[in-house]
């Protein structure tokens, strides 16, 4: 295993459990292979704009 790709998509951030939760897993595969390389990308902070959440009227 050379490359790890971890996508991040909780509009919580670092306070996800699910973030936190695949943080202790990179640690533990770092330790397994230590060339490990991490390409991290964080979708969390891209917000919809409001009018991506109204209803088309006709």
């Amino acid at each position: 295993m050379n490359n790890l790709l971890l996508i991040n998509a909780s509009p919580r951030g670092q306070v996800s459990h699910g973030n936190q939760l695949a943080l202790e897993l990179v640690s533990s595969l770092r330790q397994r292979y230590p060339h490990l390389e991490l390409v991290e990308r964080d979708l969390g902070p891209i917000r919809c704009p409001p009018w991506a959440w109204t209803t088309p009227t006709p």
